[in-house]
């Protein structure tokens, strides 16, 4: 529960601190005129219902709605205001329809333009994240059609998918025997209509003119990871251990983070490959007189590999890029030292040495939570981290909290 407390706090982040990006832009106006200016580009995962505008950068803003535009430009990417219809029905596979008709919805909205030419493609994510294709026949779009339904029997129930789109899509490229070819291949995805349409204007359209949008892709970067960590146990529980001294370690290890797309870069999954240590020491001494007292030397300490899969928030100011993560660690021990060491002294008994082991229960897989904050300037880095983890014990009633404080530097390549 606290990581997805932590997870919903971080994504939060991206809309309470998102800024205002006001990009060199157009609009086009219902009678067909041209107003040239700046526009808040947001990078939009819904397609939106209305922008903000400027004339010019000093300029007040005002936002216009699909009531007072027939369309607009910013960016590289082209809104078209368009009367459409869109399929209703949810995609969501617990709730699917039994109907094997989809239930049809007419709108008002601002269609993107994926390819523009004698074939276009146009694309739609509506308010419930519902995901629509169009095609335009002369001045009409036309939805491309993908619809999933339960069909029920006595022995199962399965689902059962209309794929009019491939029908449709074969007699729109009815001009072009190559592409049709491809039709029956074409998932129903951004990507995959996508490539149809270039494949149709690479090989039956070398005349005339066409665009297209960049897809945005998952960006990659990795990198390198290294610092200090301050590491802390406790044991809790009904146990005669006794306090654990603090440790300093190395860190290191490597990285590998995924720029989300249309997330204008300021979400990412970051995963980390680190190998972290710590020793941790604690001495006892029972003293009944002098020929009878012992002294009792505790050695607790691991080296362990670490899987850190973390969910950040970037945020470029100026030249740096300041950015917060959380996320969840797996370790696993590759050097364990667990000893309890006594030196007993017992009348003319004198310095009798014992080895046991400080826990005879140790698990060999640490989990734990992990914050962070920093900045990143060009390709280096520098953060502080905090994690919190449930150590070695392996007793149900015995718990082994490992606290450590990180301080990392990273390079990108």
């Amino acid at each position: 529960m606290k990581a997805f407390l932590l997870v919903g706090i971080l994504l939060s982040f991206h809309s309470v601190f998102a800024q205002e990006t006001f990009e060199s832009g157009s609009l086009i106006t219902p009678s067909g005129d041209t107003l040239h200016g700046y526009i808040d580009y947001r990078n939009w995962y819904l397609n939106p219902e209305s922008v903000r505008f400027k004339s010019s950068p000093e300029a007040p803003e005002k936002t216009f709605t699909l009531q007072d535009l027939q369309g607009f430009n910013v960016h590289h990417e082209t809104y078209t205001k368009a009367t459409v219809w869109l399929n209703a029905s949810t995609d969501q596979l617990q709730q699917l329809s039994t109907s094997p008709t989809p239930q049809l919805e007419e709108r008002t909205v601002f269609l993107r333009t994926l390819v523009e030419g004698v074939k276009s493609l146009y694309y739609l994510k509506d308010t419930k994240d519902r995901t629509h294709f169009y095609i335009r026949r002369d001045r009409t779009y036309e939805l491309l059609t993908y619809y999933r339904y339960k069909v029920s029997t006595e022995q199962s129930a399965q689902i059962a998918v209309l794929d009019t789109y491939k029908e449709q899509l074969k007699s729109y490229f009815s001009d072009c025997a190559e592409t049709q070819k491809k039709v029956s291949f074409a998932a129903y995805n951004q990507i995959s209509l996508q490539k149809l349409f270039e494949n149709y204007f690479r090989n039956c359209g070398h005349t005339t003119e066409i665009r297209t949008t960049t897809r945005e892709r998952i960006k990659v970067q990795v990198g390198l990871v290294a610092g200090l960590t301050y590491t802390t146990l406790k044991f809790s529980g009904p146990s005669s251990l006794p306090n654990f001294s603090s440790s300093y370690g190395p860190a290191g290890g490597l990285s590998l983070k995924l720029g989300l797309p249309r997330t204008r870069q300021r979400l990412a999954i970051h995963n980390e490959l680190l190998y972290t240590s710590y020793r941790s020491t604690a001495h006892t001494e029972e003293y009944i007189n002098p020929d009878r007292y012992s002294l009792t030397d505790f050695t607790l300490a691991y080296d362990y590999i670490k899987l850190n899969n973390l969910i950040r928030y970037q945020l470029p100011v100026q030249r740096l890029q300041f950015f917060a993560h959380v996320g969840i660690s797996n370790g696993w021990v590759v050097s364990e030292t667990n000893t309890r060491r006594k030196v007993a002294t017992l009348y003319s008994d004198k310095d009798r040495v014992t080895l046991e082991q400080v826990l005879d229960g140790t698990r060999k897989h640490e989990q734990g939570l992990i914050v962070g904050i920093g900045a990143q300037l060009r390709k280096l880095s520098a953060e502080i981290r905090y994690e919190t983890s449930n150590g070695m014990s392996d007793y149900s009633t015995l718990k082994s909290a490992v606290k450590r404080a990180y301080v990392l530097v990273g390079f990108s390549f």
